[in-house]
Parts: structure tokens; sequence; C-alpha cells
């Protein structure tokens, strides 16, 4: 037999639990006087559970205020985003008490993966969760949930199939795991949602705590203010970098003397702008109107570039000239439009091409190139656009102040000529004039000949560069060929005639070879060659050689070789 009595555990009106008193030696009823003690009993020990509860829940308060403020501190102390992200992602495992996290930080569009953090994930899931990071969050149906809501969300696993991408072999992104559910949590900041959370654990018998989970989203929101604050702050040094380089490249206008020189110091301020391998501006060809000229290169193979060819149709920077609008192939081996040169390979991935317009003409292109990786950015290309345009002031200017000193030199060396033939005693003397006063003016070397029946009698020679190292490498030259027919082929035809150093390539003629050897002594691009006559009869040859085959250069030296000459 069995007495029992069962009294209810009450607190505030509410039962939070029983207590079962029962006699089995003795059954006999229990008095109202023993009844009222057991519920006086109960009731002290109702107070004594629910104060236990309320220290247990203070006390899980007081470890998740302390961790939130833990990554508080993390969050304002430490500088680099990449390390406080680490911090929160184990963070957030140990206060869910999961096994595996994830943070996923978009792209500013929101769309793409800007980086990514884990903890805790195996070899397996690890490359599970790297394949995720390659969609877009809209491709993901529990992200679209999240995005709207802003509120975390419980993925059960039978859901799997409707929440999560799935995988061929039956798993699914981004857990590919045998996981009972799966936490997803957003990361906002101001109302914008700037990265995703995922965090699961493999223990069948692990539960979400309502709290934790509320902690775990607080924690994750200071660490989308961090990458807001971040990405403020990436962009205002950004900012302050553009204007630096503005402002570089406004001095340089102002401050360089040759355009050589201030197009080599807008390619370093670039250059801590934009991440590229080469750079070219090219102009138009003064003497082929269908092709353009690379004026100035830098990076790869720079020497080599400069004075090549492009032609307008069939080339990427033949289409930025011809229409005045920025050309960004990504990869040009893919691209139809781009141009292969001859007898050279083309390596450069991707380019980024900007038409360079001044006074609304456009005067040239400036090029950029990437030997490997990805192709430029819409934000590369904003850039690039406004330093080009100063890039274009800049040439303009320069080229402006380069003629007009050019022509000053020019008339200055016309004046002196003119005194100095007039008092030269004999015609040997007359050309070693010429040939002196021109080095520097007539191009970077000047060289002359003095015929005495035909072009191939040579009996005088002079040759000077404004390297005297170079003179006397030029006059050994000169000496040994004086008799050769590099003269006479050089002073056929009327008039000047130019021979650029990529044209001797390939010719396998005593001549060009000797004239190569020449163009290379003298580290020069293209020759101007002009047969001054006597009567109709060749007298001799004045040469001018252009470190750089600039069009304008080229023209300006033809015509002050036929006033020398006349």
């Amino acid at each position: 037999r069995l007495v029992g009595l069962v009294v209810p555990l009450l607190w505030e009106r509410q039962a939070i639990g029983v207590a079962y008193l029962w006699r089995s030696r003795h059954p006999v009823p229990f008095e109202t006087f023993e009844s009222r003690l057991a519920e006086e009993l109960c009731a002290l020990a109702t107070i004594a559970i629910h104060a236990h509860r309320c220290y247990l829940a203070e006390q899980q308060q007081r470890q998740l205020l302390e961790t939130l403020l833990d990554v508080s501190q993390a969050v304002a102390s430490l500088p680099d985003l990449d390390q406080i992200l680490a911090v929160v992602v184990h963070t957030v495992s140990r206060t869910l008490q999961t096994d595996a996290t994830t943070i996923y930080v978009y792209t500013e569009s929101g769309e793409g993966t800007a980086a990514f953090f884990h903890h805790g994930l195996s070899a397996h899931e690890l490359n599970v969760a790297q394949t995720a990071a390659a969609y877009s969050s809209s491709d993901i149906p529990v992200e679209r949930r999240v995005r709207e809501t802003l509120k975390p969300v419980l993925v059960p696993a039978a859901d799997f199939p409707t929440e999560f991408v799935p995988l061929g072999h039956g798993g699914y992104l981004p857990t590919d795991r045998d996981v009972p559910e799966a936490l997803v949590l957003p990361l906002v900041d101001r109302g914008r949602m700037v990265g995703v959370c995922y965090t699961w654990s493999h223990d069948p018998n692990h539960r979400f705590d309502p709290q934790a989970i509320d902690t775990a989203a607080a924690l994750l929101n200071a660490a989308a203010g961090a990458i807001t604050r971040a990405r403020l702050q990436e962009q205002t040094e950004r900012h302050l970098e553009e204007l630096q380089a503005l402002w570089e490249v406004a001095r340089t206008i102002g401050s360089s003397r040759t355009l050589d020189e201030a197009l080599d110091q807008i390619a370093s301020a670039l250059s801590r702008l934009i991440a590229f391998d080469t750079a070219i501006v090219a102009e138009p060809d003064g003497c082929r109107p269908e092709h353009l000229t690379i004026r100035w290169a830098w990076g790869d193979e720079a020497e080599r570039r400069v004075g090549l060819r492009v032609p307008i149709d069939g080339s990427l920077a033949g289409l930025a000239f011809k229409t005045g609008q920025t050309v960004n192939v990504a990869d040009t081996g893919l691209d139809a439009r781009t141009h292969h040169p001859e007898g050279s390979q083309f390596n450069v991935r991707s380019v980024l091409i900007e038409p360079l317009a001044h006074e609304g003409r456009v005067i040239g292109v400036f090029g950029l190139g990437r030997l490997a990786g990805p192709g430029f950015t819409t934000e590369e290309e904003r850039l690039f656009a406004v330093l080009a345009q100063e890039a274009s002031t800049a040439i303009a200017l320069i080229q402006a102040r380069e003629a007009l000193e050019r022509r000053e030199r020019e008339q200055a060396l016309l004046a002196d000529l003119g005194d100095a033939l007039l008092s030269a005693r004999d015609p040997a003397e007359m050309i070693d004039i010429v040939a002196r006063r021109g080095a520097g003016v007539l191009g970077e070397a000047a060289m002359a000949t003095l015929h005495r029946f035909a072009p191939d009698q040579v009996e005088a020679y002079s040759a000077y560069h404004i390297d005297p190292a170079r003179t006397e490498r030029l006059r050994s030259l000169l000496q040994h060929g004086r008799s050769s027919a590099l003269v006479t082929w050089l002073a056929q035809g009327e008039g000047p005639h130019v021979v650029r150093r990529p044209e001797l390539e390939g010719i396998a003629t005593q001549p060009a070879a000797q004239l190569r050897a020449l163009m290379d002594a003298a580290a020069i691009q293209a020759i101007v060659a002009h047969a001054w006559r006597v009567e109709e009869r060749g007298a001799g040859l004045l040469i001018g050689g252009l470190g750089r085959d600039d069009p304008a250069r080229v023209t300006a030296t033809i015509a002050l070789m036929r006033a020398i000459g006349e």
C-alpha cells in the first residue's frame, strides 16, 4: 500500500516544478498540519530553485556581456580588419557552442564575397565553404530571407534542400555536412547588411540558446560596424592618395623639362593607386596617318616598345583613339581586336586604354597593361580616366613648351651657323661646325660628310653626340665605313628622308648592318638624312640622329635640315 502527497512548486502563480512525498512502510494519510508543513518547505525550495536559476542566468548574462565587451575592445584596439574578424568568428563559435563558423563579408555592391573567415572547419568543410564564396548572395535562398528581415534564421536539416545550394553528391552549400541545424546571422550596420555568418554543430543534441543568439548577433553587428569604418577609412585614404597623385601630376606639368620625365612621374604616381606592369603613350604618326607611334613606354621591355607603330584600324589602342572611348579588356587573348606585332609576342593579358584629349581633340592614347591576374576594375577605370586627362594637359603644355624651346634653339643654330660658315676656311672645317653645333638641336647626334665627286667618295666627315663617349664611338664607326655603300644609300633620293631602327630589322645588306651599328652606338631610334647639292651635284650629307621617333620632332628636324643645307 502507498499513501502519497503531491505539492506544486509555485512562483508568481506559475508552476516551476512539483514535489512528491509518500509513505510505504506506514501508509497512513497525511495530517493537515503535515500538508501545510510540506507546502511551507516546498515554498522555500521554490525560492531556492528560482534564486539558483537567476544566478545561472545572471552568470550567463555576465559571460555574454564579458564576451561582447572583449570583442568591442578588440574592434576598437585592433588596427587590422582581418584580425578583428578572426577574433569575431572564433568568439561566435564559443558563444553559441558550435563546432564550425564561417563569415562572408560582402563586396560594396552586396552581391559578391570580398573576404572569407572561418573557424573549426575540417579540410572538406573548408573546401566547400570556399566554393560557396564564389556564389552571389542572391543565389542562396536563406541569405535572401536574412537580407529581407535582417534577423537570424535557424535552418533545420529538413529545410537544407530549399534554403541552401544543393551539391551534386547530396550535400549543401555552405555546410555540406550532416548537421541537425544551422544558424544564419546577418552582419548589419546602419540598416545595411554587409555580410553573413553561418554556424553549426555536429552534435545531434545541440540546441541554440536564444540569449546566446542575441549575443552573437550583437557581436556580428559590432564587426559590421568595423567593416563599414574600415571601408570608409580605405575610401578616405584612397581619396587622399588620388588627390596626392593629382597634385603630383599638376606639379609635374610645371616642373618637368621633358615629356618623358613628366610621363615617368605620372606613371610613378599612378602605380601607387593602380597595379600595372606596363604603360605606353601613343600618338598619331606624322609620316603614316593610319598608324599610332608609341611615344613613351614604362615597365616591361619599355625601350623595345618605344617607336613601334600600331595600326589605328585593327588594334585596341587605335579603337580608343578613333572612338574617344575607354577600352578595358580583361583578356586580350580572347579579343580579336588585339594587335599582335609581327616578329614579337604580345604577352600583356589585361589592358586599360584611355584616349588623351586636349581642347576637344584626341591627341593620343594612354594605356596600362597587366601581364597576369584579374582585369582592371570599374573603380580603376574611373581613376585612370581622371589622371589620364591630367596627363593630356601635361602632354599638350610640355609639347608646346618643347616646340618653343626647339624653335629658339633652331633659330640660334641657324644664326650661329650663318656667321661660322662665312668665316670657315675650307669645306672640311665647315662640316665640322655644322655637326658640332647641330648635336642637341638636330638630334642627340649630328653627322656630316663632304663628297669629292660622288657620294661614295667621302673627302671628310664629322660626328658629334651630346654624350662625348658616344661621339668617339660614332667617329670610329664612320671612319670604318666612310667609303662604303652606306653613304650612297643615305644620299639617294631627293630631299630629306627618314630611316627608323625597327625598319632595319631583317634587312641583310651591308649598309643596313652598318646603320644598325651606328644607331645602336648612338642610342638613336630614327635617322634623318639630307643630301646637300651644289649645282646638281651631291656635295655632302647631313645626318641627324633622334633618340626618340617623335613625329613632331622628325618633321621639325627635316625643315631645319633643309635650311642648313641651303
